[in-house]
């Protein structure tokens, strides 16, 4: 141990004297070592507050689902990932809809009765040609006929940065979506 501090001493010592005989490198050494740890620490505090840390919101666990999405009783279905929500979500988070509403307070009440969905904008765009008589028509999560009633905007990508639901429907819907899809296309 007497050996590796002495050695350390020599090395420290040695390392200010060539310091000190050259400022130039030695400015250019510590201007590289500033920008290196402010780059490290921009990263890093990015990365924990887009990846690591909740949402600031009052228990921000909500459900998500994949189900099969049609606008047509015949077509063939696409599997689409969404989210069950409550009610007040996009007032929470301070959304507005691009186009249409977003849920009421009694849209989200009753297992399986509101059968109302808003669409994300991409979905929007890409499958229904960002058509702006969307409102009102009905759409199929897994064989059940859901009323489209509103459009997020563009900027709003869900509760992720790195998943965004193609769709948002009231969290009492899950009754019916979580059921057999095959066995909810005989009932209708």
């Amino acid at each position: 141990m007497k050996v590796f501090l002495e050695r350390l001493w020599q090395d420290l010592y040695h390392g200010g004297r060539m310091l000190a005989k050259n400022p130039a490198s030695t400015l250019v050494a510590v201007i590289s070592l500033a920008i290196g740890i402010c780059a490290n620490c921009a990263m890093y505090s990015w990365a924990d507050a887009l990846l690591l840390r909740p949402l600031p919101v009052a228990r921000p666990g909500f459900n998500s689902i994949t189900v099969g999405l049609t606008d047509k009783p015949d077509a063939v279905a696409q599997m689409k990932f969404g989210m069950l929500v409550s009610s007040n979500l996009f007032a929470a988070m301070g959304v507005e809809p691009e186009l249409g509403r977003s849920f009421r307070a009694d849209e989200d009440q009753v297992p399986g009765r509101d059968a109302v969905v808003v669409l994300d904008h991409a979905l929007w765009e890409q499958q229904f040609s960002a058509d702006p008589s969307i409102l009102g028509r009905k759409i199929r999560l897994n064989g059940i006929e859901f009323t489209v009633i509103g459009v997020t905007p563009d900027r709003f990508t869900g509760m992720s940065q790195l998943i965004r639901p193609a769709f948002y429907v009231p969290l009492m819907m899950y009754p019916r979506l979580a059921a057999d899809p095959l066995k909810a296309l005989r009932h209708e």
